[in-house]
């Protein structure tokens, strides 16, 4: 790897996840124009499945039922996104590269710190893997920042909707590849007068989009949002860039359960070589993982190709983000977690094509970013500039 690094993630990614099915329901919101009402949840389009097969170990179709992997085709028409999901026998820690791919998972280095890190993002060999249910919510995005200090700029970035973890690569680096956060999902308060969300994240670029025509990002893992409580956490992927009728909103894995108090994994990746992206969540609490991709093209509930996979594509930054998310393009307040903060354990990043994640801090560009409006909301504490991969992103406001 030719990066200079001051001292970061897995390669394929998909989306993992544990969600319960949240209540689909109207949401309040309040915005420059006053409360209104949004369905949100209600309106989630379910993907069509084209079909669902079984597969043997080399991908190809099988008779047999059981006791093997499957492979779900979303879409119609011909524009579809294939899932291969592993049998339940699967182990990734002695599986052929092959096998890695078309499962979805990041490339396994060879040995060495690299490979360590690796098995230490799959601690379990036997995991239960899951066969996604997809929606899509037209109402809930999770967009750039709209206002955000230089990424030149003295720590700490500021925001008005993210607060996490940042790299931002030098000119003379490899663009960023993937991203990955662990961290244990809040419960939450209800303090907040009006409609409120809570999102977890990894993804890959998306910085300082006002000073760029053409920008990408992709992003994968947990929000919380409407409902009928506070505690409402669902899995979710979006793709979004410089071009409306291009964005994808929030699409949801329905079937993927996360409740408060569950320590997640959320890894974005995209392979430069092919042109794919991968999502993967994994609730290690668990031990369920779904996984989306390969994709090479982004295709909607209805059938139709929004774009290829690499016209979402940004690589100038990789992030691990606690987000308000955005309803009908106006933000929501930050939801209270219980404790007044969100745990992030493990952050990494990755610039190659390899799975060779490295710990955050061991970027240049590495920075924490604070969530502010006319006051602080979010703000990095403990933030890891050395040695250690865990900080708090301290809850001050909702909005």
């Amino acid at each position: 790897m030719l990066v200079k690094r001051l001292s970061v993630l897995p390669a394929t990614i998909v989306v993992s996840l544990l969600l319960s099915t949240p209540a689909f329901g109207a949401i309040k919101v309040s915005d420059a124009n006053g409360d209104k009402t949004v369905a949100s949840l209600r309106d989630c389009q379910k993907y069509p499945v084209e079909e669902t097969y079984s597969i043997d170990s080399a991908g190809r179709r099988s008779v047999a039922a059981d006791d093997t992997g499957k492979v779900r085709v979303f879409g119609k028409g011909g524009n579809t996104m294939k899932v291969a999901v592993p049998p339940a026998d699967f182990d990734p820690h002695t599986a052929t590269d092959a096998q890695l791919r078309m499962y979805g998972f990041p490339p396994r280095p060879k040995s060495g710190p690299a490979r360590t890190r690796w098995d230490a993002l799959y601690p379990h060999h036997q995991i239960d893997f899951v066969l996604p249910e997809m929606c899509s919510d037209p109402h809930v995005t999770h967009r750039p920042p709209q206002r955000t200090k230089s990424a030149l700029a003295p720590d700490p970035l500021t925001s008005d909707n993210w607060s996490g973890g940042i790299a931002v690569n030098p000119p003379d680096e490899p663009p960023f590849t993937s991203a990955f956060v662990r961290w244990q999902e809040p419960s939450f308060n209800a303090v907040c007068p009006t409609a409120s969300g809570y999102s977890i994240w990894s993804g890959i670029g998306g910085w300082d989009t006002g000073d760029r025509p053409v920008w990408g990002l992709l992003q994968a893992g947990v929000d919380n949002i409407g409902g009928s409580g506070p505690n409402d956490a669902y899995a979710f992927w979006e793709a979004l860039n410089q071009n409306k009728d291009q964005t994808l909103p929030e699409q949801h894995i329905v079937n993927m359960k996360v409740s408060a108090l569950d320590q997640v994994q959320s890894m974005t990746y995209y392979n430069p070589i092919d042109k794919t992206v991968s999502f993967q969540i994994y609730n290690l609490t668990t031990n369920k993982l779904a996984t989306l991709g390969p994709w090479s093209t982004i295709v909607d509930p209805i059938g139709s190709v929004k774009g290829f996979a690499s016209d979402y594509y940004d690589g100038w930054t990789g992030e691990l983000i606690a987000e308000r998310p955005s309803v009908d393009d106006a933000y929501i307040n930050l939801r209270q977690p219980q404790t007044g903060y969100s745990q992030f354990l493990d952050a990494e990043l990755g610039y190659d094509s390899d799975g060779d994640p490295f710990p955050g801090y061991e970027y240049v560009g590495w920075q924490p970013i604070k969530m502010t409006s006319d006051k602080d909301l979010s703000v990095p504490t403990g933030f890891p500039t050395s040695g250690a991969t865990m900080w708090q992103n301290t809850w001050k406001a909702c909005s």
